[in-house]
């Protein structure tokens, strides 16, 4: 799916918003494109998975290490972060990224044009309860 499709409200309102900030560039339209097929495919995985398909084990399998932040890790975030990176840089307009996973500079692309912050699943931790979890990014030229 890409942000051209007339039918999806939130690709009509990226494109709203790239407009807005007059920065309508085909490396933005690529970053954002990642950052929706992303959040599409993490809902999806969230949404539909016993979680044998997607990671390791049950949906939250607790690895026994702590992130940078000391937050326990689970599988599902090592793999959504995979998951976003990977898309990320299949894009080709993003420098570099930066996560809750792993929050040290890591280059994706000498080419790209942005720097791209995520926590893929925030609130993780809480999601064998049924809370809500959430998908943040965010976007900033390199230059």
């Amino acid at each position: 799916m890409t942000l051209e499709r007339k039918d999806s409200a939130f690709s009509q309102q990226m494109i709203m918003e790239i407009k807005e900030v007059g920065k309508d560039t085909p490396a933005l339209r690529r970053v954002y494109n990642a950052i929706f097929n992303s959040v599409k495919e993490i809902s999806q995985h969230l949404r539909y998975s016993t979680g044998k398909a997607f990671f390791s084990h049950d949906l939250v399998n607790r690895l026994g290490k702590k992130n940078e932040f000391g937050d326990e890790k689970l599988d599902m975030d090592v793999a959504t972060d995979n998951l976003v990176r990977d898309n990320l840089k299949k894009s080709k307009g993003v420098f570099m990224c930066l996560s809750e996973e792993r929050p040290y500079p890591t280059q994706l692309s000498k080419a790209g044009e942005y720097i791209v912050c995520f926590d893929p699943i925030d609130g993780g931790s809480h999601i064998e309860s049924n809370y809500t979890v959430g998908t943040i990014f965010g976007v900033w030229p390199k230059a």
